[in-house]
């Protein structure tokens, strides 16, 4: 049993509807009407994915799984409704993203529309939308409070439309997280760790990061990967004002012509080497600071390739990989050999982490996964 069919059991076993939950024991007749529905989950005040399920009756009807069939009249496939929704004029062209995945409850199949929990709310139209006498009104803002949508022919308290547009902007997120969200573009933050060991967001310049001077040290084992095997390193402060909200180390390599948040290593196993892999999580702070640094690319290579770092966007896509890897270790170590450079001292460098295993990872996530 998947984590969807767990939750929708849990709320038909709840015998009642929700904020973010809405039973229909037929599909919608018309399409205002399942606009309107969308739309008011869409909004609604939750965090976590919204659920519209099909083929289940209402709470006045004991929430019984009545089931659709497979030619039910007005039943769609997610095809169906992105491509209506594609067609309806949003504000922004942003629009609610949706997945609907069928479940079978022993002979019967109920269908569940998933609306993705994403802070672009409010989420409304610029045009009338008509249907069957029926009318999704434009710049009307629709959401859903207890078990109870918004009238069609009315817009949502301003409290909570208030609490939207709030939500949109970051404003009802912990002070990490909202960093974390000014984080993820690159373009809007303004940068100079040459000269000024500084950066500040053009938006909300209270929010900045602070490099401390660096201290050359001994080197780590990706340092074999550049022509100057130099390593300084130094502190990143992220700050609100002048409040401290996280810190991690960098590093510049290749006589400081690159400078990159000092990576993750994943273990793997151990034979005579460690073997594993550096890596940033762009659900971190350090792997947001790597992608500004990196402005959207995906290496932090100078005169040299090969760079042995990866990039996830986040902890599943990590946990992916790695399982993959643990259990696939040959195929990694049968890829051919990349001639590495700068390796004068082996002993130095690997610190018993094996260099040809760094490379070769970094290689097949590019070319056979990524």
């Amino acid at each position: 049993m998947d984590n969807l069919e767990k939750i929708v059991i849990g709320l038909i076993g709840s015998k009642c509807e929700g904020t973010y939950w809405d039973f229909k024991q037929e599909p919608h007749k018309d399409n205002a009407s399942l606009l309107h529905d969308i739309l008011c989950l869409a909004n609604c005040y939750h965090e976590g994915d919204r659920y519209l399920i099909l083929g289940v009756s209402d709470p006045a009807k004991n929430c019984e799984i009545k089931g659709l069939t497979l030619k039910q009249k007005n039943r769609k496939s997610q095809v169906n409704i992105t491509d209506f929704l594609s067609k309806i004029n949003f504000a922004g062209d942003n629009r609610p993203e949706i997945e609907v995945k069928t479940l079978k409850y022993g002979e019967k199949e109920i269908d569940v529309i998933v609306i993705k929990n994403k802070r672009f709310k409010p989420y409304f139209l610029t045009e009338d939308y008509k249907k069957e006498k029926k009318t999704v009104k434009a710049n009307y803002i629709y959401t859903r409070t207890g078990d109870k949508n918004t009238s069609i022919n009315k817009s949502a308290d301003y409290n909570d439309i208030k609490m939207m547009w709030e939500e949109q902007f970051g404003l009802t997120l912990k002070i990490e997280d909202r960093f974390k969200e000014l984080l993820k573009d690159y373009r809007d933050w303004e940068c100079d760790f040459d000269w000024g060991k500084s950066a500040y967001h053009k938006i909300n310049p209270e929010f900045t990061i602070e490099l401390s001077e660096s201290e050359e040290r001994g080197m780590e084992p990706f340092c074999a990967f550049y022509l100057d095997n130099s390593g300084y390193y130094g502190k990143a402060f992220f700050k609100h004002n002048s409040t401290l909200i996280f810190e991690c180390e960098y590093a510049y390599c290749d006589g400081c012509r690159v400078l990159f948040p000092a990576p993750s290593f994943k273990y793997l196993f151990k034979d005579e080497d460690t073997h594993g892999f550096y890596y940033y999580n762009l659900e971190e702070f350090d792997g947001l600071f790597a992608n500004i640094l990196l402005k959207n690319s995906s290496n932090f290579d100078t005169r040299t390739s090969g760079f042995p770092f990866i990039i996830f966007k986040n902890n599943k896509d990590l946990t992916e990989f790695s399982n993959y890897l643990k259990s696939n270790f040959n195929i990694i170590k049968d890829m051919e050999d990349y001639k590495l450079l700068n390796l004068n001292d082996p002993n130095e460098y690997r610190r018993m982490i094996n260099l040809e295993t760094l490379e070769k990872i970094k290689r097949f996530y590019e070319e056979n996964w990524k």
